[in-house]
């Protein structure tokens, strides 16, 4: 096709793998980790790349094999120091903006589902693949269990027992998470759960009914009440970019899609600030936070996604620039026109 062209740029991205997975950016830094590719690292804003060296190596029957990445986290007050949860290996730290890693935290469980950060990097919250949140206050070296049944004085406020969780989010005080979605249907405590008191108790902020899962959860800039969240409808199979007003909770649709969107939102520093998210169809979107499917633009997507990508992510380069992860290679839109994708190999 001739809408889309290859980059002048000769070091390569990513090799070859069919499951590139999570993105992650802090400062100059952008890394990219998945199955079978361990994780990669550039300081040039994607331009070059250079794979790290990462305890991610565990046996499965005869052979050795690689774990792959669930999700990266890192926060504002700490850029330096990132955390990185995989299925296999449990948890991992970077003290060097992803340099170098060590495996910590051993008594987490090995198979985890996403890690969070509080923004002064104190906090952190871990969810189990399996079930289970796990909460430390002191930098990762001690860690309780939140979904205990008998943590809150309330017992009707407790977090179910077994929690599967999908998303977390830290805000100020609060910490936000989401449970798990599937194709099938998901269970009777689905919602959206907030504690303000360090993970004693919670309340649901937004009732699932059984149908709804939840991707992601991003706090809107300058807006303390409001979140963009990825809901999930098992029942319709659509994916929807929802405004949530965590006092009311109430919510605004602001975009869906048939095709699967991946759990990547993210926010620019331009005025106003718009968000960005990702889909299975190899495209990314744009909008601001109060705007309805009016006026929300799409990039074209790719061409190698005509059928559904494997894996995809988003992140922002230096000057905001979108990059778009998809089937194991990395693309960036033309600063130009923001109309077509160049693919950075």
């Amino acid at each position: 096709s001739d809408e889309y062209q290859h980059s002048s740029f000769s070091c390569p991205v990513l090799p070859n793998s069919e499951d590139t997975d999570k993105q992650v950016s802090s400062e100059d830094v952008v890394g990219a980790g998945g199955r079978n590719i361990g994780i990669w690292r550039s300081i040039d804003n994607g331009n070059s790349w250079q794979a790290v060296d990462a305890p991610l190596i565990f046996s499965r029957g005869d052979g050795q094999q690689r774990t792959s990445i669930a999700a990266f986290a890192h926060s504002s007050e700490q850029p330096e120091m990132i955390y990185a949860a995989t299925r296999e290996v449990g948890l991992l730290r970077s003290d060097d903006k992803g340099g170098n890693w060590t495996r910590i935290a051993p008594s987490l469980p090995s198979k985890l589902e996403n890690v969070a950060v509080s923004s002064d990097g104190r906090r952190m919250a871990v969810l189990g693949e399996e079930g289970g949140l796990f909460l430390s206050d002191d930098g990762a070296n001690e860690w309780i269990r939140l979904d205990d049944p008998d943590r809150c004085p309330n017992p009707d406020e407790n977090l179910p027992a077994g929690f599967v969780g999908e998303s977390l989010l830290f805000t100020g005080d609060s910490l936000f998470a989401g449970t798990k979605s599937t194709l099938r249907s998901m269970p009777a405590y689905a919602g959206i759960y907030l504690s303000r008191d360090g993970g004693l108790c919670w309340s649901r902020i937004h009732d699932g009914v059984g149908i709804y899962g939840y991707k992601t959860l991003v706090e809107v800039p300058g807006e303390a009440d409001s979140l963009l969240v990825l809901i999930f409808d098992s029942s319709q199979r659509v994916t929807s970019l929802t405004r949530l007003g965590v006092a009311s909770g109430s919510t605004q649709p602001i975009w869906t899609s048939k095709a699967p969107i991946k759990s990547a939102i993210l926010f620019d520093d331009s005025e106003p600030v718009h968000w960005y998210l990702a889909t299975a169809a190899g495209e990314a979107v744009r909008g601001v936070s109060t705007q309805t499917t009016e006026g929300v633009y799409k990039w074209p997507r790719l061409w190698r996604c005509l059928l559904p990508c494997l894996a995809h992510s988003l992140a922002l380069d230096g000057k905001g620039v979108p990059l778009l992860l998809a089937r194991s290679k990395l693309y960036r839109v033309t600063e130009v026109t923001f109309a077509q994708w160049f693919l950075q190999r």
